[in-house]
């Protein structure tokens, strides 16, 4: 397993090295390239402070690296001139659906396509770093033996090998009845569906009995896995329900015992306790009045802020509705496929693209209740762990 996701990201940088030798060779300067690699494989702390000043700004993050001090070799007067000139064209080309501009701006797309691929690249190498690890190796050796050795042992003790062939016998059937069926479609079109339905009800109906055989042999011979495992799932579910076996967390204890020990100031603690019970309930109701504006609009009624599905409440699975409301609250999250889509775009259009999404973010978030500013509580940070631990601990 270990050398199949080696290989496998091993191709994936190789790839990723075949497209950035290509948009090198486009870019042509090797200073632009250079400085957007170093940044790729710079510490945290430094990417940090050039996204910081870039957000200050209000300018690309490509112009604050490329212009940066803090990442060698400076750029000539030359250099920076043919940048900002890139960057103004960019900028044109996004607000201006314009062929003739888009050609101005194609050497800043190539450094922003340039500084994805490289941090793509540097993230697949810190994967394959951490796979080869002897740590890793000797995980995936764990995990093997915890999930497939009982597997091992329940289909050997369940001859569940035999079933092999009544799959395949099943596998044969399924696939005559679906030469049937097309045929009987050729050779009248208008035939009634109901009869392909009750086809194949009838090739389910026919294999059954060899179903409930591999299930009744599996159960009967699995040692207890199936038992455990439902155990297993049903104490996950107490826990949600009923919370911890020794007790809640006691949170006045926290806050007396930092009083009494000196490290919570009461008066500040307090106040800024306070100011964060009336920004969370202003801010559920500003998130209230906005849902029930925008159900008013769409012409549907309220939900219920409990259900997860029909047929079941949070309840049923331990979960607070406020609790699931209050992780609605978050509009800013971006789904895996929206950021696929965005990759397969140019980047002048997922520059558009991007730029319309934080336009819509922050229309959306006009009026939302400001979160204050906290110090004084987080010193009971390290006493609150402690306690967690304690309430958490079998």
């Amino acid at each position: 397993m270990q050398r199949i996701f080696s290989l496998t990201l091993n191709d994936g940088i190789k790839s990723f090295q075949k497209s950035i030798d290509a948009l090198t060779n486009k870019i042509a300067d090797p200073i632009f390239t250079d400085k957007l690699k170093r940044y790729t494989d710079a510490d945290e702390d430094l990417k940090a402070t050039i996204r910081l000043e870039a957000e200050d700004e209000n300018i690309d993050l490509i112009v604050a690296i490329l212009r940066s001090d803090l990442i060698e070799p400076e750029l000539t007067g030359e250099q920076i001139q043919r940048l900002f000139n890139a960057y103004v064209a960019f900028n044109n080309a996004v607000e201006n659906v314009d062929e003739e501009l888009k050609q101005g701006a194609q050497l800043f797309s190539y450094l922003k396509q340039l500084l994805k691929l490289c941090t793509r690249q540097r993230d697949k190498a810190m994967m394959l770093q951490l796979i080869e690890e002897p740590v890793t190796l000797q995980l995936f050796r764990d995990l093997f033996t915890i999930f497939y050795e009982p597997l091992v042992r329940v289909y050997k003790s369940a001859n569940v090998y035999n079933s092999v062939t009544d799959f395949a016998v099943f596998i044969d059937d399924m696939i005559q009845v679906g030469f049937v069926v097309d045929k009987c479609r050729e050779q009248d079109a208008s035939a009634d569906p109901n009869q392909t339905v009750q086809a194949f009800i009838d090739l389910c109906q026919r294999h059954e009995h060899n179903f409930y055989k591999f299930v009744h042999e599996v159960h009967t011979h699995d040692n207890g896995l199936f038992t455990q495992l439902m155990g297993w799932i049903e104490g996950i579910l107490e826990f949600l329900r009923h919370g911890p076996k020794n007790g809640t967390l006691n949170v006045n204890a926290l806050f007396e015992g930092g009083v009494s020990a000196g490290v919570l100031g009461k008066e500040k603690a307090i106040q800024e306790i306070n100011s964060l019970i009336s920004w969370q309930e202003a801010r559920k109701k500003w998130h209230h009045d906005k849902t029930r504006q925008k159900m008013a609009a769409e012409g549907q009624a309220p939900t219920s802020v409990g259900a997860v599905g029909a047929g079941f409440d949070s309840n049923d699975f331990g979960l607070d509705g406020q609790d699931l409301q209050e992780m609605a609250y978050d509009i800013d999250s971006e789904s895996e496929f929206e950021a696929e889509e965005e990759d397969e775009l140019d980047p002048i259009s997922a520059e558009r693209r991007r730029r319309a999404k934080k336009q819509d973010r922050l229309r959306r978030s006009a009026g939302e209740p400001t979160k204050p500013e906290i110090s004084e509580v987080h010193k009971l940070h390290d006493n609150f762990l402690v306690m967690l631990r304690e309430v958490l601990a079998d």
